[in-house]
């Protein structure tokens, strides 16, 4: 994985460039990124609204840890994961039909002077 560059060493600090890459070592977890850092949280959240390069490093952190789960959730799927395979599709096959989403169909008429905590108690006990 990409660890900070000799070009991002002209716009980041030592201290921010030691954060980004605890943040890569930390798979995206700022508090066990700040302690290796050697940083408060406060100044992670800081540096983020001040600063595009730190934002912008700290942003293709994140993206590259995001590829390297896809990455493992891909061998899982290879592997014959079922759930894997199932998550895959609920995430990325919804507009094929792979979802959790409930129909339901309600006939008959519901009943006036119901109060409107009524029938959303009724509504989420025929969502369950």
């Amino acid at each position: 994985m990409k660890k900070i560059t000799k070009k991002d060493k002209n716009t980041l600090s030592p201290t921010q460039r030691a954060m980004v890459n605890a943040l890569h070592e930390q798979l995206g977890n700022i508090t066990a990124a700040v302690a290796e850092a050697g940083i408060v949280r406060q100044t992670h959240y800081r540096w983020l609204e001040e600063s595009k390069a730190y934002a912008e490093a700290v942003d293709e952190c994140l993206e590259l840890e995001l590829d390297f789960a896809e990455g493992a959730l891909k061998k899982q799927i290879i592997a014959g994961s079922t759930p894997a395979t199932k998550f895959f599709l609920q995430s990325k096959g919804k507009r094929r039909g792979y979802n959790e989403k409930k129909e339901i169909e309600i006939t008959g008429t519901i009943s006036e002077g119901l109060t409107k905590e009524q029938l959303e108690e009724t509504i989420k006990h025929l969502t369950k």
